[in-house]
């Protein structure tokens, strides 16, 4: 049983709201030294690098812009860096979308998929109950891609709420590393363009078939046509298919559903941003904020 190391893990959560992770010395220097230099005119006069760090800073803190602006002149002004408005930080979120760093560096063996919604508008869950529903309630789905081992998320996807799971999948699958041998999901890639590609990079595909699978010929669902035996052999209920998770390693797959639960805990089930490109960032970067913390809270890191 994983032994917590809990005087680290509380070091790390005090550590999630201190301001010295942007006030660092090299940070600040770093920032100065990206500084448009005089003179040089129909360039933008404030560099990307300012604009990652104050949005990371407003999603760090779940600051509107205006409050993100006010933060940033009071650390960084003191300092000699000149930081945008909020007017340009929201009109220029748009532009990070090809300078973001990966999520991770790591070649997992063990890749974990699912998906769930995000919502853009639309009120509370108190409003629904009590007034019921409006027409104007509307999500983004959010695909993600984690390392059974680490629970660290290596890939993100964002879509409109009606995208299908498999489709999506299968773009997860082909941003896959070469070192990926095997991957987990639900029941909705149990598809057979999912399991092809699977087979043709010589993926293991560990999806729970349908109550009424059958067997099929075809190479690539071999590894199917296993889990529909094992699983008819144990009874073919649901405490069957309990047990074939336990047998195969698919119990593991909760670990994505934990990844969804830490983001939502951490930043909120709303998405603050409206245009689409802009989700985008913003959920990046909040993955991004994820696996940083987890890593602070890790005994052994990753």
């Amino acid at each position: 049983m994983c032994q917590r190391n809990w005087r680290q893990y509380t070091a790390s959560l005090v550590q999630r709201g201190s301001l010295s992770f942007f006030l660092n010395p090299d940070l600040i220097a770093y920032l100065k030294e990206a500084q448009r230099p005089e003179g040089r005119n129909g360039r933008p006069s404030y560099t990307l690098h300012v604009t990652l760090i104050m949005l990371y800073m407003k999603v760090s803190f779940q600051l509107s812009y205006r409050a993100c602006e006010g933060m940033a002149r009071s650390m960084f002004e003191p300092h000699g860096v000149k930081v945008p408005s909020y007017v340009t930080l929201c009109r220029r979120i748009t532009e990070l979308t090809d300078h973001l760093a990966a999520l991770s560096n790591r070649r997992p063996e063990t890749v974990l998929v699912d998906s769930s919604g995000f919502k853009v508008l639309g009120e509370g869950e108190w409003k629904s109950k009590i007034h019921g529903r409006s027409y104007r309630r509307s999500w983004v789905k959010a695909h993600l891609a984690v390392y059974s081992r680490s629970n660290e998320i290596v890939d993100l996807i964002l879509t409109p709420g009606s995208a299908s799971d498999a489709k999506i999948g299968l773009e997860l699958l082909k941003r896959t590393s070469a070192a990926t041998k095997r991957i987990l999901g639900d029941g909705a890639y149990d598809c057979e363009g999912f399991r092809l590609l699977a087979y043709e990079k010589a993926i293991e595909v560990l999806v729970p078939p349908p109550t009424h699978a059958t067997l099929r010929e075809e190479a690539h669902l071999q590894a199917r046509n296993d889990s529909v035996k094992i699983i008819c052999a144990l009874g073919g209920d649901k405490v069957a298919k309990r047990l074939w998770g336990k047998l195969t390693g698919y119990c593991h797959r909760v670990k994505v559903e934990s990844a969804f639960s830490r983001l939502k805990r951490l930043f909120g089930e709303r998405l603050f941003s409206r245009r689409f490109e802009a989700m985008n960032v913003e959920l990046w970067l909040k993955a991004q904020l994820s696996n940083l913390w987890l890593k602070w809270a890790t005994s052994k890191g990753f």
